[in-house]
């Protein structure tokens, strides 16, 4: 009894392992291997030959070079009266820059700077696009702002002033793009919900 007992367990398991094997793959014959293996061939040699006539290795450029390859295609954007223009915006405001050659003047709103922002840390924020490309002293600007505070008008006349360099100057622009100064500053005040005082701020939990 143990001898059949044992046969029929060794029949079940040999039927088990033939259901769940894998099926052999179909071999490939020779001439389709040939065949194949040419066509690899004539598309590898293909991919390095458009490789060849396309690209151009960027080992035989210096940094430099290339650098100056990307900036000599721009060309500045300058109006019939020698000036050029920049928007800026910051939260809700928006200003509109023209900058020129000149003495230095600096007029926002047909103020003067300095009358219109008293703020230091407000005024070192609006002519750091100048202090970072030594361009102080060098333009007369001129802007028009309006909408938001105090804060969002000169983070506009940044932006701007920024912008207005880069296009009167191309080459200025890797020096502003690595100062943070050609970047929108996409924060804004978030909105109030309802049935809540402000935006986060929540009336006070009672839990009976």
């Amino acid at each position: 009894m143990a001898s059949l007992f044992l046969r029929n367990l060794g029949r079940k398991c040999a039927e088990n392992a033939l259901r769940f094997a894998r099926p052999m793959p179909r071999p490939m014959s020779t001439t389709s291997y040939k065949n194949v293996n040419y066509a690899d061939k004539v598309f590898n040699q293909q991919m390095r030959e458009r490789d060849e006539e396309d690209f151009l290795p960027e080992d035989e450029f210096s940094d430099d070079e290339l650098e100056f390859e990307k900036t000599v295609r721009r060309q500045p954007k300058i109006d019939n009266l020698g000036r050029a223009h920049g928007v800026g915006r910051r939260k809700t405001a928006v200003a509109r820059v023209w900058i020129r050659p000149g003495t230095g003047s600096f007029y926002v709103n047909k103020s003067p700077l300095h009358e219109k922002v008293t703020r230091d840390r407000l005024l070192d924020d609006i002519l750091e696009p100048m202090y970072v490309t030594g361009a102080l002293g060098q333009f007369d600007v001129e802007c028009l702002v309006h909408g938001g505070g105090f804060m969002g008008q000169a983070g506009a006349l940044r932006h701007g002033l920024a912008r207005a360099l880069d296009n009167f100057q191309p080459s200025l622009r890797k020096t502003l793009r690595t100062c943070g100064m050609m970047t929108r500053d996409p924060r804004m005040v978030e909105r109030k919900k309802p049935g809540q005082p402000k935006a986060r701020k929540k009336k006070q939990w009672v839990k009976r």
